[in-house]
């Protein structure tokens, strides 16, 4: 009943808003709509790389349309006047909410959770659910609309790719199967994760001292490859490679990773246990529970 919910909500939070097409200059209502795929575009004029992000996405929305997709955008402005609003908003080729229209605005930036912009959610409307929360980086890397919308892949799917061991030499993930696993989210350059990562890397020496199975891997988000290496030099770790970015980006999207350092936890069967774990290291630093 809660999932039904939630989906209502988020469909009809679309829906319901005051919307206009640019191109007709007449009101619309996509109430009716219940196939395809909805991006909700959260932009301002005030913040540089939006503009550049939106030309982008009307690139890859043409192309998307073009290859028979049914692709429909929704502008929420973050414009703090009118002026600004029909100046970003003027060359849309798709929907907007209205400038006016503050219930709308507001309750679209409270169900998507909006803390950065330029901002992208892909909404599949025969269903409700959000596919991706934040598409703009895969938009950006594929520009021309390839292999859109981008559906998650799970994790078994995310992890035939392999790891990389201790001496940088791609290993298979079943070498761990029967283990439990921690998914490190954290990168070189972040002071936070700088000061956590000897308690993570004494931890789980003292797991692995009382014979259980234990394997952290590390999700980078370093800039560049000599951090990363530098990153593993410090916890010597299994790592999903640097060169895989869009991989390491769908794994901080499948688990809902919002901030690093983040930590957490499958059991054998590779089903989630923890997803805070960080908050239990602190709490039990000796490994005692």
């Amino acid at each position: 009943m809660e999932r039904r919910h939630a989906i209502d909500q988020t469909r009809n939070s679309i829906t319901a808003a005051s919307l206009s097409a640019l191109s007709r200059r007449q009101r619309a209502d996509l109430s009716g709509r219940t196939d395809g795929v909805i991006g909700v575009l959260f932009a301002g004029k005030w913040c540089g790389p939006c503009e550049e992000f939106v030309q982008l996405l009307r690139r890859c929305y043409a192309q998307v349309r073009d290859s028979g997709e049914q692709f429909e955008v929704v502008f929420v402005s973050a414009d703090k006047d009118r002026e600004d609003f029909e100046h970003l908003s003027a060359d849309m080729p798709w929907w907007r909410i209205d400038f006016d229209d503050f219930p709308s605005l507001n309750k679209m930036r409270c169900l998507f959770k909006i803390q950065d912009i330029p901002c992208l959610s892909l909404v599949d409307m025969a269903s409700g659910q959000t596919i991706i929360s934040n598409a703009c980086d895969l938009v950006r890397e594929h520009p021309d609309g390839r292999g859109f919308p981008w559906r998650p892949r799970s994790y078994e799917q995310l992890m035939v790719d392999g790891l990389l061991d201790k001496d940088g030499q791609l290993c298979d993930y079943s070498r761990i199967q029967g283990a439990f696993k921690a998914l490190y989210f954290a990168a070189n350059w972040c002071p936070p994760c700088k000061a956590f990562t000897p308690e993570l890397r004494e931890m789980a020496g003292r797991i692995c001292s009382r014979g259980l199975k234990f394997e952290v891997i590390l999700v980078s988000s370093d800039r560049t490859a000599e951090s990363f290496e530098q990153h593993r030099g410090a916890a010597p770790w299994l790592a999903v490679p640097y060169a895989q970015a869009g991989r390491r980006r769908e794994l901080a999207e499948r688990f809902g990773v919002q901030g690093i350092p983040s930590l957490l936890v499958l059991d054998q069967h590779d089903r989630l246990v923890c997803r805070n774990a960080r908050a239990h290291v602190a709490e039990d630093p000796l490994a005692q529970c």
